[in-house]
Order: structure tokens, then C-alpha cells, then sequence
């Protein structure tokens, strides 16, 4: 497989363990790390450096064929993703005795994004994309004791992030407008903590977020660009509020964590991935607004009538919801299911739909989870152990952009367990931990089948245009071994 990774030549891809199987493969090599140091400078300072970075490389051949039976002859896709990543954080923290805290620091990050996706049946033009990107930010935060029980904490994240695309078609660079795009954005942050006794703590905060904008890559077998495109999207913000509480019952046994939160998004971004045409295009769209409100509780009880029992368990309600969004009808979606918007005069059908109102995809109204574990020692030993048990559930939700029905999962249940071996020292364990033990399978993202649904039909009176549907679901069953070291506890 050699070949394969050192070259982005189709014919290498064709030709490979990949190429050559039947049902089509994916094959993912990732590195990923960072190393932190710590400089504790006096009793009042520290300073801590973080180096991160992420090396990403992707090979996919795939027929789109549910059995070698029903492959397309003319549709065989085969594409190269690349993904690097370098990034370097540096901060100053104080620890001082008085009232006043403060943290500041500085970051920085380079990436560079390579890909293409080409019919290797029938073999077009191959589009190259490049999305190079530079992120400079820097962030201050302060913690002051107004009294005893009332603490004011207070931050500022300042960000400037430059993204610079080229598309090569055949090895010919393709006019873009923009070729470069750069956001920039200023972030505060403020929480009032007020703490009545030392088993409670109300707190209320304010916060505002952002995501930068940037390139969409989409993947085509088209001919040579005869105008300038644009593939920009534009930054998502959020800004809202969170009211909560943290406190303490039945002697410290009992800790409980609620909240209330309101979140409004603007230009959320939305990503979809269109397979009507044979060969898939990545969109990414930004809606007007989208807003997200709710409560979580969760708790930990560890009583100490049997020590080294613990019982967790989470609960969480969230209203989400597009405000405002126009988005494309999903394949072979009438006039009826609610393809009413953006006619297109020369077809005299529509194209877009009103999502607002409509839940966020990927979202479940209900989620949460409960967990129970024990642990002990091996009589006469300095031996550990530790046996848990926990399941996760959610309820339903789509994971399709434009809210195809068809791709509505149901709720889900999902078991895991593990048994840990350590040694009470800490200085290394060993963790058979099963995940998924319950083998559920739901989808995480779905788009539609290629060659599959008419979109002659989309947004007319005739029915019968839907596409088969595709995506990426959850691992299975997973049984892991885990053998940790920790050199500094010898």
C-alpha cells in the first residue's frame, strides 16, 4: 500500500487492496498529538506551552452499490483527502492570595486542506481543491472576589482566521471571486458566582462564541469554470445566557449540577453533501438564525455507607430550532411535502423549502445518561480494581440536512462497560472496556444515493422522485484493551 500513500495518481488508487475490492473501501492513516510543558515560575505564575498537531490522510473507493450485483458500471469513485494541522498555544495564569486572578495568552494555527473526488468508470476532469488556513487569537480572562460568597469572572477572545482556496482542474487553475477571505472577531464572556454556604453555589453567565467562515470544497466532474465562482460561506456567531446551580447534599455524598440555557445562532453553518448528479458535492450554507434553549441535571452519588461506589446519572432538554432558513428541497420533494419556494421559471418548479421552525439536524429533543462503577482493592495487595457499567440514550432525530423523512432515526440505547486493573500508586492500569455493547447502529450524517430519485420531480406535483438514502453510522460493538504507563509515579 505504499504507492498508494506517497502518490494522489488515480491510477495508483484504482490499482490498489482498495481499487481492486469489490464493495469499495476506505482506508484512514491519522496522526495526532500535542505535547504541554509547565514552567511554574514562583508561587504566583506558571506559564504553559502547548504544541499541537494532526496529520490526516484519506483513501475512498466506492461503488455505491449495496451488493456487487447492484454496482453502477459507470459509477466507481475514487478521491484523496489530506488534512495538516500545526498549532502552538502559550499561557500566563496567576495564583495569587488575594482577591485578583488573571489569565492571558496567545495562539496561533496553520492548516492546509487537500482533496478530490473523480469517477474513475468513466474518467472525466479531476478537480484539485487546496484550502490553506492561518488562525492568530489572543485571550485574556479575570477572576475578582467582590466579598466572601460573590465572584466575578470576566474574558475577551480576540481572533483574526485567513483562508485561501485554489481549484486546479486537470492541473489549470480555476477562477475564483474570492480566492481569499479573512474574519475577525472579538468574543466576551462574563459570570457572576454567588455561593450562599459552601454546599451551594448559584452562578449566571453570559457568553458569546464564533466559528469562523471559509471554503467549501466542492467535488465536480464538470467542464472548465467559464466565470469566477464563489464557494464563500460566511462565520457563525452565537451569543446567550446560562442560569445554574452547583450544590451539595446528604453530608457531600450527593453532587448535583442544573442549568437553564438560551442560545441564538447567526448564520449557523449548515453542511450537506448533494449526490443528485452522479458524484457528490460538498455545501456548506449558512442559515439566518437558529436558536437553542434548555435544561440539563445531572448528579454524582457516592455514599459512604459503601465506599468506593459511585452512581451518575444525566438528564438533558433542548428546544432547537431553525429561526430562519431557506433551504433546498431534499431529492424528489413535491409542492405537497413543502417544495414551495424559489421557482425556477424555465423548469416552472421550485427549489427551496422553509426549514424555520424545523428542529437542527442531528439533534435529539431528549438525551441522557446513567452510569454506575465500583472500586477496591485486592486484599494484601496494592492492586486496584474497578468495575463499571453505563448506557447513554437519546431520542429521535435526523441527521439529513434538508430534513429528508426517510432519514429520521429512532431513539437509541447504548450499553458500555469496562474492568480496570491498576496499581494504587497510579504508575500504570490495565482496562478491558467494552463499548456499544448493545451493537446499535444509527446514522450520523445522510445524504442521498447517487444515480437514485428524479430531481425532474423536485418541487413539481408528481410524486414518486425520492432518492435512496446513504451516511455514516456509529461503530459497533467494540471490545478494547488498554495498558497505561505513567513513568512520573515510579
Amino acid at each position: 500500500m505504499s504507492d498508494l500513500w506517497d502518490s494522489n495518481d488515480p491510477e495508483h488508487l484504482v490499482n490498489s487492496d482498495l481499487g481492486r475490492d469489490e464493495r469499495g473501501l476506505g482506508k484512514y492513516v491519522m496522526s495526532i498529538g500535542s505535547v504541554q510543558a509547565d514552567w511554574h515560575i514562583n508561587s504566583d505564575y506558571q506559564l504553559t506551552a502547548v504544541t499541537g498537531f494532526a496529520d490526516i490522510d484519506e483513501k475512498r473507493y466506492d461503488t455505491y452499490s449495496y451488493n456487487p450485483a447492484s454496482a453502477f458500471g459507470s459509477l466507481v469513485l475514487g478521491g484523496v483527502t489530506s488534512w495538516n494541522q500545526l498549532s502552538q498555544e502559550l499561557r500566563l495564569s496567576s495564583d495569587f492570595s488575594g482577591p485578583l486572578n488573571f489569565l492571558v495568552g496567545g495562539f496561533i494555527e496553520a492548516t492546509e486542506l487537500t482533496t478530490y473526488i473523480q469517477n474513475l468508470a468513466t474518467p472525466g476532469p479531476r478537480f484539485d481543491h487546496t484550502i490553506k488556513g492561518d488562525t492568530l487569537s489572543a485571550f485574556a480572562s479575570v477572576i475578582y472576589d467582590l466579598s466572601d460568597n460573590i465572584e466575578l469572572s470576566g474574558g475577551l477572545r480576540w481572533t483574526e482566521e485567513q483562508r485561501d482556496l485554489s481549484v486546479n482542474r486537470d492541473g489549470s487553475q480555476q477562477p475564483l471571486n474570492p480566492e481569499s477571505a479573512s474574519f475577525e472577531n472579538i468574543s466576551p464572556e462574563l459570570t457572576v458566582s454567588w455561593r450562599p454556604s459552601d454546599e451551594l453555589t448559584w452562578f449566571a453567565s453570559y457568553r458569546e462564541g464564533f466559528k469562523s467562515g471559509g471554503f467549501g470544497t466542492p467535488n465536480i466532474n464538470q467542464s472548465a469554470f467559464s466565470a469566477a465562482q464563489d464557494f464563500r460561506f460566511e462565520p457563525e456567531t452565537v451569543d446567550g445566557f446560562e442560569l445554574g446551580l452547583h450544590a451539595l447534599a446528604l453530608d457531600g455524598q450527593l453532587r448535583l449540577n442544573a442549568a437553564l440555557y438560551d442560545y441564538d445562532y447567526q448564520n449557523l453553518q449548515v453542511n450537506s453533501l448533494d449526490n443528485s448528479n452522479g458524484l457528490p458535492i460538498i455545501r456548506i450554507n449558512n442559515a439566518a438564525s437558529a436558536g437553542l434553549r434548555g435544561v440539563e441535571f445531572d448528579f454524582l452519588y457516592r455514599p459512604t455507607s459503601l465506599p468506593g461506589f459511585d452512581l451518575s446519572a444525566a438528564i438533558n432538554y433542548s428546544d432547537t430550532g431553525f429561526q430562519e432558513f431557506e433551504a433546498s428541497c431534499y431529492l424528489g420533494q413535491t409542492q405537497a411535502e413543502g417544495c414551495t419556494l424559489g421557482l425556477n421559471p424555465a423548469t416552472d418548479r421550485y427549489q427551496a423549502q422553509d426549514l424555520s421552525g424545523s428542529q437542527l439536524p442531528n439533534d435529539s429533543e431528549w438525551s441522557g445518561n446513567l452510569g454506575a462503577a465500583y472500586s477496591g482493592n485486592i486484599g494484601g495487595t496494592d492492586l486496584g480494581y474497578r468495575i463499571s457499567a453505563d448506557l447513554s440514550w437519546r431520542s429521535e432525530y435526523n441527521p439529513h440536512p434538508e430534513q429528508a423523512p426517510g432519514a429520521l432515526q429512532d431513539e437509541v440505547t447504548y450499553f458500555n462497560g469496562g474492568i480496570t486493573l491498576y496499581a494504587e500508586d497510579q504508575s500504570w492500569e490495565v482496562a478491558l472496556l467494552g463499548r456499544n455493547l448493545s451493537n446499535e447502529f444509527r446514522a450520523q450524517s445522510s445524504s442521498n444515493a447517487p444515480t437514485t430519485g428524479s430531481p425532474s420531480l423536485t418541487g413539481s406535483t408528481t410524486s414518486g422522485g425520492l432518492a435512496d438514502l446513504v451516511g455514516s453510522v456509529n461503530r459497533g460493538r467494540e471490545i478494547l484493551l488498554r495498558v497505561t504507563f505513567r513513568p512520573s509515579s515510579f
